[in-house]
């Protein structure tokens, strides 16, 4: 079963790996080739992953919250079947898909007015 880890009251000073929890819920990402899976040199490690907070309704974040509500369900999906697996079995879902995406820069935000003017009067 998942375990959740309250990090606020842990020990958070101490360096030793025997102080961390052992993750054994990991979702890999990588390729089939020649029947051999190939994964990213890094996983996910799904035991203490948090879902996400859900914000309260307003008009203005229907679409934000909507989408948090099914980040939180398919956490929780996957942690269903990641329970039901037995130590060292692996399966892989056709409906999970892997998206890729580059951060733009954000755009530089100039002021609308000359702040040497604006606060030339301040003295």
């Amino acid at each position: 079963m998942f375990k959740t880890v309250d990090f606020a009251n842990s020990n958070t000073n101490s360096s030793s790996k025997q102080d961390k929890p052992k993750n054994t819920f990991w979702c890999n990402v990588g390729v089939m080739i020649d029947g051999e899976f190939i994964q990213l040199p890094v996983g996910i490690a799904m035991d203490n992953l948090k879902a996400p907070p859900i914000p309260n309704a307003t008009e203005n974040n229907q679409e934000f919250r909507n989408l948090r509500i099914k980040q939180a369900k398919l956490l929780e999906k996957v942690r269903e079947k990641l329970n039901t697996l037995t130590p060292g079995e692996r399966i892989q879902s056709p409906a999970f898909g892997v998206e890729f995406y580059r951060a733009k820069e954000a755009d530089p935000v100039e002021p609308t007015k000359d702040l040497d003017e604006v606060f030339s009067n301040l003295f």
